[in-house]
C-alpha cells in the first residue's frame, strides 16, 4: 500500500473511514493533516475516531461548524468531515449531518432522515449485507436484495463502487473482489459515477489508501456536495493488503 500521488489543483478525499482513536495524538494529527478524511462513526464502534473528538485537537479550525474542519500539523494541512455509517439492512453513509441520523426500519427511511439534515447520501459496499452466521459477518446480496439496491441507488447522491477491503483474501475460497465489479455496474446503471473508499478498519495505514480527487479550491461542505452531484471527481483505486486486512478486522 502507498500514499496516493499528489495531483495539481486536486485534493484527495476518503469519506468512508473508521480509524481508531487509540493511537498516539501525533499519529492521528499526521493522518488528518493531508487530504480530506471522512471520520465515519458507527453505532457499534466505541473506539472509532469521530469528528466531535478530532475537532478538539490542536491546530484545528472549523470551516463549516459541526461538519467540516481544517487541521494543520508540522506545516501540512488537511481536512476532516463528519460522517456516519448507518448500519441496517444496507449500510448507508451520511456525510455532513451535524446530528446522529435518526433510526429507521428500512434504508429508504434512513435516506430520508439524512436528507432532512441536508447530508450527502452514499450507498456503501452495496453488494455486501450483514450476516452474523458468515465467517466475515457479511455475504453477497441475493437476487431480491439486488432489486432493492437498484431502487435505493436511484435515491442516493452516489454509490461506493470501490471498497478497498474487497480483496481476494484466499484465492478460490474467500474472494470479495467481484463485489467492486458488481457495485460499479450498479453505480453506472443508476446514473452515478461511482466513488472509492478505504472503509479503513481501525488501523491508520488504511486511511486514504483509496478515495477520490476533488477540486481543491474554495473547499467547503457546499463545494464538496456540488462536486459529487456534478460528478466532478476522479476515483482512485487501491486495495488494502492481506496483512492489513487481518489487522483491521481483528482489532
Amino acid at each position: 500500500m502507498h500514499r496516493p500521488p499528489s495531483v495539481n489543483g486536486k485534493i484527495f478525499a476518503d469519506f468512508h473511514a473508521h480509524p481508531s482513536k487509540d493511537y498516539q495524538l501525533e499519529a492521528l494529527l499526521k493522518m488528518l493533516s493531508w487530504g480530506i478524511t471522512g471520520l465515519a462513526s458507527r453505532q457499534d464502534a466505541r473506539t472509532v475516531l469521530t469528528y466531535d473528538v478530532a475537532v478538539k485537537f490542536p491546530g484545528v479550525e472549523e470551516v463549516d461548524k459541526g461538519i467540516l474542519a481544517r487541521l494543520t500539523y508540522n506545516g501540512s494541512t488537511g481536512y476532516f468531515i463528519k460522517a456516519e455509517e448507518v448500519e441496517g439492512v444496507n449500510h448507508v453513509l451520511a456525510i455532513g449531518c451535524k446530528n446522529p441520523v435518526e433510526w429507521a426500519k428500512d434504508s429508504e427511511g434512513v435516506i430520508k432522515n439524512i436528507r432532512k439534515q441536508g447530508g450527502i447520501v452514499v450507498l456503501n459496499h452495496p453488494m455486501f449485507v450483514p450476516d452474523e452466521t458468515s465467517l466475515m459477518h457479511y455475504r453477497f446480496v441475493g437476487a431480491k436484495e439486488f432489486d432493492l439496491l437498484r431502487k435505493l441507488a436511484l435515491q442516493t447522491d452516489e454509490v461506493e463502487s470501490f471498497n478497498a477491503q474487497a480483496i481476494e483474501f484466499i484465492p478460490g475460497v474467500l474472494d470479495f473482489s467481484q463485489a467492486n465489479t458488481r457495485a460499479y455496474a450498479l453505480a453506472r446503471e443508476s446514473g452515478h459515477k461511482g466513488m472509492a473508499s478505504s472503509d479503513a478498519h481501525y488501523v491508520l495505514e488504511q486511511v486514504k489508501v483509496a478515495g477520490n480527487y476533488f477540486p481543491s479550491d474554495n473547499l467547503c461542505f457546499d463545494a464538496i456536495h456540488h462536486h459529487i452531484k456534478t460528478k466532478d471527481f476522479v476515483p482512485y483505486h487501491q486495495h488494502v493488503s492481506r496483512w492489513s486486512f487481518i489487522k483491521g478486522h481483528s482489532y
